[in-house]
């Protein structure tokens, strides 16, 4: 468990438990993580997001099945790698990415998410937490958990404004 700054030090602790020890935890409390003064606004807060949406998007089987037959630690880094080379300058350039670039870039974010190309687009590259969670599993009748991903809530059945 880590509350504040011990948040960053839990989760290095478990990778070196991981790596260098062959211990595995099932998992660690981040109570209030803190930024460390690194602030994630703009484009970088948009871009950054991506790999969480594909290792959702690989937990729910929602990606096309050359991604999805791949583990999740060989998958994740070329995510990461098309993020900071690709999407987070496409971000960055906003209004200025020529329409054809803007296609290449909202089908690969499309991929990646687990979403259609289409929703990307409208979404202006751009996909929200809280739109990702409510679009991922739309066509199978379910959201996605805020606060552990893994966990479907059935939207079947809700109130208009729930």
């Amino acid at each position: 468990m880590g509350e504040s700054y011990g948040t960053t030090r839990v989760s290095g602790l478990a990778l070196e438990l991981q790596n260098a020890q062959w211990i595995y935890v099932n998992g660690v409390v981040l109570v209030s993580p803190t930024e460390l003064g690194i602030e994630r606004n703009g484009p970088a807060e948009g871009a950054l997001r991506l790999p969480y949406f594909a290792a959702t998007a690989w937990y729910h089987k929602a990606l096309a099945p050359e991604l999805q037959q791949k583990d999740l630690n060989a998958m994740l880094p070329e995510v990461e790698e098309f993020t900071i080379r690709e999407y987070l300058p496409a971000l960055a350039l906003g209004g200025n990415l020529p329409d054809a670039k803007r296609k290449e870039i909202a089908a690969k974010v499309a991929r990646y998410a687990g979403l259609s190309e289409k929703v990307v687009l409208q979404n202006n590259l751009d996909i929200s937490p809280n739109f990702f969670w409510k679009e991922l599993l739309r066509d199978r009748g379910f959201t996605v958990g805020r606060l552990d991903s893994r966990y479907r809530g059935s939207i079947k059945g809700r109130r208009a404004g729930c």
